[in-house]
């Protein structure tokens, strides 16, 4: 499928992912914007790191849309819980949530304890462990791409082109986010769309392994696993068409 949007769609991926896992949606919407992460510091919080992508998309947003355009704003995963804050700086017309939470506290607990353990104690044993992996990628990628489909070989780039610093800071900010007790809010247990003054979707895989369906509250669901962008993009695209086209002629 081929949309002619209206409004220019940007779109932010997920922990350890890039802009390319967009693939499929970048030459299915004519006007769009797939977001590069930018530089993370150890100190950042997701307002911070909402404030660095939000002066990002700004100036590409700018350059080719014009100042002030309206915008729709989609995240995946860890770009969908970045999403809203995101959208919050712009003239958004909605966001919409790919494979995400609503709020720190659908966060599912078995992770919480994972996350935690990580960020206080193996950061470096993670960090390592994403080196060593991409040692062996740069060996047996050729090997393990001969006969994949574009998919996996998008896949497999995303597993191995990660950066294990950058990485490690993700998982950080999703840690002070959700766990620790020293930056819960006041908005912990309170859904996205009753602090954003923009209308909220989102779409969610029925198998999902790591954030878990029936632990938020998707306005569609589809049959697939966390990874929807790459291995249920048709259904995505829809998606997002769907809510342009009731989007589009609202003030």
């Amino acid at each position: 499928m081929m949309v002619n949007n209206k409004y220019p769609l940007i779109l932010l991926s997920g922990t350890a992912a890039n802009e390319t896992i967009f693939q499929w949606q970048t030459e299915a919407f004519q006007k769009v914007i797939p977001v590069k992460w930018v530089a993370l510091k150890s100190s950042d919080t997701m307002e911070d790191y909402a404030d660095k992508l939000a002066a990002s998309i700004a100036e590409e947003l700018t350059a080719r849309f014009g100042k002030d355009s309206p915008c729709y704003i989609a995240g995946f995963s860890l770009g969908g819980m970045l999403a809203s804050l995101v959208a919050k700086r712009f003239n958004t017309k909605a966001c919409i949530l790919i494979a995400s939470i609503r709020k720190p506290s659908e966060f599912p607990k078995r992770l919480r304890h994972i996350l935690g353990f990580i960020c206080r104690y193996t950061t470096w044993l993670v960090v390592t462990a994403v080196f060593l992996v991409k040692i062996f990628a740069r060996c047996f990628m050729p090997f393990l791409a001969c006969g994949a489909s574009p998919k996996r070989k998008i896949l497999l780039q995303q597993i191995f082109g990660c950066s294990s610093w950058f990485l490690t800071q993700q998982l950080r900010m999703i840690y002070v986010w959700i766990l620790d007790p020293k930056t819960w809010r006041e908005d912990f247990t309170k859904d996205v769309a009753e602090w954003c003054d923009f209308p909220v979707y989102h779409i969610h895989g029925a198998n999902d392994r790591l954030l878990l369906c029936n632990k938020t509250k998707p306005d569609k669901i589809v049959l697939g696993r966390h990874l929807l962008p790459l291995f249920q993009a048709d259904e995505v695209n829809r998606y997002l068409a769907s809510v342009m086209a009731e989007n589009d002629g609202e003030n």
